[in-house]
């Protein structure tokens, strides 16, 4: 009977360098597609930031058209909401926090924007605008038709749901996040979970050191 040979110098090396080019490459693909971390504490950002286009809503302080234009030149938080929700008053309350963490750096916090978007089409202009201005006399309330609404909602991941029932008033339930435009009108991504004023604030500090 033939005995088997012992595998030959030769292939115990080739085996060893296939072997060897496997765990590089392996390791190569993990680190392409792995998950990537940032520097970010809360901030969820797009991969690449998003142009905001075809708003067409209503600036309630000044009654002039508010477009996209109008995020131009500032950072701008945008959250959305309406006059008569507790959820609102924790996300205004919040803002005005965001914004007071900014003071030590006097032009960044001249530079940034807190706008609420008005999701009850039913609601004045003043009550929108008095509302906002009882956490900040700065902020910023906009609002218009359901069309236009939405328009801006879905650009920036923003949801909401309005039920009526009989002659009940309508109920609005809406998603809390913020989201935060760049100076040049575009989506840098949104403030979502578990948010406070110290993780945004250092985020938007980050951010404007970046550009």
């Amino acid at each position: 009977m033939r005995q088997k040979r012992g595998s030959s110098p030769y292939k115990k090396l080739l085996l060893f360098l296939i072997a060897i080019a496997a765990l590089l490459g392996g390791y190569y693909w993990g680190n392409q597609y792995a998950v990537q971390t940032t520097d970010y504490l809360n901030l969820h950002p797009l991969a690449s930031p998003v142009t905001i286009k075809a708003v067409n809503l209503t600036h309630y302080g000044t009654q002039q058209r508010f477009s996209e234009k109008n995020f131009q030149g500032k950072w701008s938080l945008v959250l959305v909401g309406h006059h008569d929700s507790a959820i609102s008053n924790d996300q205004l309350t919040l803002a005005v926090q965001i914004y007071n963490r900014l003071a030590d750096k006097p032009d960044l916090q001249d530079s940034v924007q807190v706008i609420f978007l008005e999701l009850d089409t039913n609601a004045t202009p003043a009550q929108a605008i008095n509302y906002v201005r009882r956490y900040h006399p700065g902020f910023i309330a906009i609002g218009g038709d359901r069309t236009e609404i939405e328009s801006l909602t879905k650009q920036i991941g923003a949801t909401y749901k309005i039920t009526t029932k009989g002659t009940d008033p309508q109920q609005i339930d809406h998603s809390t996040s913020m989201a935060l435009i760049t100076p040049t009108a575009q989506l840098a991504g949104v403030f979502t979970g578990r948010v406070d004023a110290v993780s945004i604030s250092a985020d938007i500090k980050t951010l404007d050191r970046e550009r």
